[in-house]
C-alpha cells in the first residue's frame, strides 16, 4: 500500500529518497523505508508502504596509500539513511572525464592504476540494496609524480697521448708509431743508432739518410749523428692511421733481407687525444601530492 500526500492538487505518490520526517528537535530525518496501518484506529495492521529512502553519504573520503601506478581510495559510512548494501568509487581525470567506475564492492578501499605526471579525482557514493544513491562525495584530488630517473648524453673530452715503438729501420722501409685520427700530435722524439750488425756504429756516407716521416708523408732529412736523439716540435697535425716516424733512404742501407746495415732505435710520438664517454644524468623524483 503506497504513501499518499497531498500538497495542493490531487494525492501523489512520493518518490523514493523524496520524503524527510521532523520528530521534535531542528533535525529533518531521512527514512530509509516506510510502513503503513491499514485499517481502524488501535487495531489493523502495518504494511511495507514501498517507499525507500536514500543511504547517507560515505564520510571520511581519503588516500589510503599509493606509489607511481596505484592509487588506493578509502571511505567510511555516514551515519543515517537506508541501509547501505555497497560503494561505488570513481576515478576522473583533471578536467572531471569518468576514467573508470568501481562497482558494487564493500571493501573499505579500491585500488586504481594511475601514471606518473598525471592529477586524477576521485569521487565515492553509497548505494542501498533498493539500487538508490547517495550523492556523489568529492572530489578527493591527487597529483601523481615521478620516480627519480635517468638519461645519458655522449660528451667529448681531451687527454694527453703518447705511444712508443721500438724500430729497426730498413732500406725504404717506413716505421714508427700508428697515430689515431682523434689524436692530433704535437711533439715526436726520435732516439736512433745506426749500425752495422757485423763491427759497429756506422760511419755517415752519402748514400745513407734518415727521413723524418708524418702520417705516412716523407718530411725533412735528419742531419747525420750518431745517435740521433732529438724532439721534433711538429705542427699539431692529427694523425690518419699512417705513421709518424722514419725511413732509411740511400743504397747504403741494408733491405730487410740482408739486414746489416740499418738504424735502430726508439720513436715516441705524444700529443692530445679526443675522446667520447656516457655522461649520467638524475632527474630527481617527483613525491605524489594533492591539489
Amino acid at each position: 500500500m503506497p504513501v499518499h500526500y497531498k500538497w495542493t492538487g490531487g494525492w501523489v505518490v512520493p518518490a523514493s529518497g523524496k520524503v524527510a520526517l521532523k520528530w521534535g528537535g531542528t533535525t529533518w530525518l531521512h527514512p530509509s523505508m516506510m510502513r503503513v496501518k491499514n485499517g481502524d484506529p488501535g487495531g489493523g495492521y502495518w504494511v511495507d508502504s514501498g517507499y525507500r529512502g536514500f543511504p547517507a553519504e560515505p564520510t571520511s573520503v581519503a588516500v589510503n596509500a599509493w606509489n607511481y601506478d596505484t592509487v588506493s581510495v578509502k571511505w567510511a559510512a555516514g551515519a543515517g539513511g537506508a541501509a547501505v548494501s555497497s560503494y561505488e568509487v570513481q576515478q576522473r581525470n583533471a578536467s572531471g572525464g569518468v576514467i573508470t567506475t568501481s562497482t558494487d564492492t564493500t571493501s573499505p578501499s579500491v585500488s586504481f592504476a594511475v601514471a606518473d605526471s598525471t592529477k586524477y579525482q576521485f569521487y565515492v557514493r553509497s548505494k542501498s540494496a533498493a539500487g538508490l544513491f547517495s550523492d556523489w562525495v568529492g572530489p578527493l584530488k591527487v597529483s601523481i609524480g615521478k620516480p627519480a630517473s635517468t638519461y645519458y648524453t655522449t660528451e667529448t673530452a681531451t687527454r694527453n697521448w703518447s705511444a712508443a715503438a721500438n724500430v729497426g729501420g730498413y732500406k725504404d722501409a717506413i716505421v714508427g708509431v700508428a697515430v689515431p685520427s682523434a689524436v692530433v700530435v704535437t711533439t715526436v722524439r726520435y732516439q736512433i743508432s745506426s749500425q752495422n750488425g757485423f763491427t759497429s756504429v756506422l760511419s755517415p756516407y752519402n748514400n745513407r739518410e734518415i727521413y723524418r716521416i708524418a702520417n705516412s708523408g716523407q718530411q725533412e732529412r735528419f742531419s747525420w749523428g750518431n745517435p740521433i736523439d732529438v724532439t721534433v716540435n711538429v705542427a699539431n697535425y692529427t694523425g690518419n692511421g699512417g705513421i709518424t716516424g722514419m725511413i732509411c733512404r740511400g743504397a747504403g742501407w741494408s733491405t730487410a733481407a740482408s739486414g746489416t746495415y740499418k738504424a735502430i732505435g726508439t720513436i715516441t710520438a705524444n700529443g692530445v687525444e679526443t675522446y667520447s664517454y656516457q655522461q649520467a644524468h638524475t632527474i630527481a623524483a617527483v613525491a605524489n601530492s594533492y591539489w
